[in-house]
């Protein structure tokens, strides 16, 4: 059964989750305030109406429902932020410039779509790409010097990413820094704390990056190469799966979900391993958890924090009914971070009995390249571990990007060799 928060105790957790999100100190480290939540419920109603969900089973709930919609005015009206109508009018006409949003899409058109994409995610796909990820982590590491202070994040992850999804997108090397910087300005626009101009700015480059992908798509259907884009136009082609306004959607979402996601996790979860020396001598150990450490650092600090649905007729919380036409945020990093599901939530163990983390949320909308970004993660620190066992923070004093929808290190200096 769900347990909101009494009328009593609103206040106290709306304060716990404004300093989460807003206050410098808790954009460097949310997870004490999250927890604290806990004590009070699962989910809140805010003083706007908007209701506030971070207990693991109503976050998993939440996401999983059919009843509990993707809208787009959602991104218009952000349930931490206020705009004039004038502003709202303003990204409005930018987003009707726009592709569908692929995230933003409900059943049937959803379903029709990620059908088409997930098969290009099945495991011989995968099993294909292991080549080229690993051609990748050996480049770049190769290129670092050991024996000198490195930023992990500005000379590996920030690199590496792009690459994977790039080789996997077909988009040339020359070209994937400009994408890059698309999709970072779109996540930037995404946050609870961004300002107007930023979610202005957000939208704009969504539509900068749809125009560039539109000719991609232009040029593959003139030169088809032996890539997922040229895969996926000859099969909507053929088949009229999808238009080409929808193929624009899915592979804005691919390279987003494959770009910025990847790389702040491989930030995170080197911070993790660092600074938990006991886990790190554990997996030097035992290569063999590999897999489980992925997915506890997945858990422990997870690149997305949060996901925005609207509830629809029917919608149910813990088995009471939900306030239909009401915004409800799922704070997935505060689920991953419940008491009530994961023993001593605060500390990083990778030995942790296995349990499914909040991070990439869950139902239809279950994160598209989760098979390939633990893949990732798993074949980049099994070769920092073969390579450099020893490895070490250089300053211990690292700083969070100022966003509390990703999550994510600002640099991390680290002594490959010491």
């Amino acid at each position: 059964m769900a347990t909101m928060v009494s009328a009593e105790n609103v206040e106290r957790v709306w304060s716990l989750l404004n300093r989460a999100m807003m206050d410098a100190e808790g954009l460097q480290n949310p997870y004490p305030l999250l927890r604290e939540m806990h004590a009070y419920g699962d989910h809140v109603r805010t003083p706007d109406g908007v209701y506030a969900v971070f207990g693991y089973e109503r976050v998993n709930e939440l996401t999983r429902s059919a009843h509990f919609k993707k809208e787009t005015r959602t991104v218009f009206s952000s349930a931490f932020a206020t705009a004039t109508q004038q502003q709202l009018d303003q990204l409005r006409d930018t987003a009707a410039q726009e592709s569908p949003f692929l995230v933003l899409l409900n059943p049937p058109d959803h379903t029709r779509i990620r059908g088409i994409v997930n098969r290009g995610f099945l495991q011989t796909q995968l099993v294909a790409l292991r080549p080229t990820i690993k051609f990748h982590i050996d480049r770049l590491l190769s290129d670092i010097d050991p024996t000198r202070p490195v930023d992990i994040i500005g000379s590996f992850s920030s690199l590496f990413a792009p690459e994977i999804v790039g080789h996997l997108i077909g988009l040339p090397a020359d070209q994937r820094e400009i994408v890059s910087r698309q999709t970072a300005r779109q996540m930037r626009g995404f946050d609870p704390g961004a300002s107007f101009a930023e979610q202005l700015d957000g939208a704009r480059a969504r539509v900068e990056q749809a125009d560039y992908i539109r000719a991609i798509i232009a040029d593959r259907r003139k030169q088809p190469r032996e890539d997922f884009v040229t895969a996926l136009i000859a099969q909507s082609d053929a088949q009229g799966l999808i238009s080409d306004a929808e193929l624009v959607a899915l592979i804005q979402i691919l390279y987003i979900g494959g770009y910025e996601t990847t790389s702040h996790m491989i930030g995170n979860g080197i911070v993790a391993l660092l600074t938990h020396p006991d886990q790190l001598a554990a997996l030097r150990a035992a290569p063999e958890l590999m897999r489980a450490a992925v997915d506890e650092m997945l858990r422990f600090d997870g690149p997305i924090s949060l996901t925005q649905v609207v509830a629809a007729e029917g919608a149910e919380l813990g088995g009471r009914p939900a306030e239909v036409g009401a915004t409800y945020i799922g704070l997935l990093g505060a689920a991953n971070h419940d008491p009530a599901a994961f023993d001593h939530p605060e500390r990083f163990d990778i030995g942790r009995p296995r349990k499914a983390s909040a991070s990439f949320a869950g139902g239809t909308h279950f994160c598209l390249g989760a098979g390939l970004a633990k893949l990732e993660l798993e074949l980049v620190f099994g070769e920092l571990i073969r390579r450099f066992p020893n490895m070490q923070l250089v300053d211990s004093k690292l700083l969070r990007i100022p966003a509390f929808h990703q999550r994510a290190w600002q640099a991390v200096p680290i002594l490959l060799q010491p």
